[in-house]
């Protein structure tokens, strides 16, 4: 994986704060539900296989893919696919996979794929996912972790030494993306080794690495993570990143102070306080600021 390559894929994350696979999924089916071709819902998961393996042009095993990704997200709500057979299962990681080696160059059915796999959540996809680590692409590289992480949260048992040395090498990349990923992850294991060096990106001269460190530090309640903490609610350091929208902004003070609170005290209190008298409510930057602060 490269250390110099930083891929567009951490475009898709919102503000420094990774939400879960299925946001960007639902974001593509919001999109997608405009378009003129949908697939019969009743299609079967096999149909749908046969569809995506048989499509001739790009935009048709995109398509296919997509009702694919739907079909599957209701089964896993209703709980259908744990009723699945392991057979059953089996084949269809086993086609899926092929998908994913049949065309490998086909960036955006990768994206999709790898990113349904995660979602799905059976370990059966690591292997996939893992592979896709070690892509070319970057952005390639960047859904793989995602989904590989995806999978391995909801299933700790699952998670190896070897999981966790590899997930630990991301905080070593230039890529912020990785770091981000790699801190919220580790620090929930509870794993003293690898929660030292999340604590070590709080240095990192890139600040939205080095809060977003303080952020995973603080909800396990680790008090190193304050001063740094302390600095997401300084308005002129928050200004100096220029927030592309309102709603990043909100997002990005409303995610430090429920962290905060989990190390809360007089200095958190009186941080905030100032950042409330700093700035006006009527303001656009303001009201963003005051909502996440309520």
């Amino acid at each position: 994986m490269s250390k110099n390559n930083k891929p567009q894929a951490s475009q898709h994350m919102l503000w420094f704060f990774v939400l879960p696979a299925i946001a960007f999924i639902l974001f593509v089916g919001y999109k997608f539900s405009t378009s003129k071709s949908q697939e019969p819902q009743k299609s079967t998961l096999e149909q749908k296989l046969v569809k995506i393996e048989s499509a001739k042009t790009p935009g048709d095993r995109w398509q296919a893919a997509y009702s694919l990704a739907q079909d599957l997200q209701q089964k896993i709500r209703t709980k259908e696919m744990s009723g699945l057979s392991k057979e059953q299962k089996d084949k269809i990681f086993s086609r899926l996979d092929n998908l994913l080696q049949e065309h490998g160059t086909d960036t955006r059915l990768k994206k999709y794929l790898l990113l349904t796999l995660g979602q799905i959540g059976d370990p059966q996809a690591l292997s996939s996912l893992k592979r896709g680590i070690g892509d070319q692409n970057p952005e390639i590289q960047f859904f793989s972790a995602w989904g590989y992480l995806d999978i391995l949260q909801k299933n700790k048992g699952v998670i190896k030494e070897e999981d966790l040395e590899l997930i630990a090498s991301w905080l070593d990349l230039e890529d912020p993306g990785f770091k981000k990923i790699a801190s919220s992850f580790l620090v929930q294991t509870k794993n003293q080794k690898y929660i030292n060096k999340v604590a070590k990106l709080m240095e990192d001269p890139e600040t939205e690495v080095s809060w977003n460190a303080a952020v995973a530090l603080a909800t396990i309640g680790d008090k190193r993570a304050k001063e740094t903490l302390l600095e997401s609610f300084d308005i002129k350091k928050i200004r100096k990143l220029n927030m592309r929208s309102k709603k990043d902004l909100e997002q990005l003070v409303s995610t430090s102070y429920s962290a905060a609170q989990k190390i809360w005290d007089e200095d958190f209190k009186k941080a905030v306080d100032y950042l409330k008298m700093r700035t006006d409510p009527k303001t656009p930057e303001g009201g963003a600021i005051h909502k996440a602060l309520r």
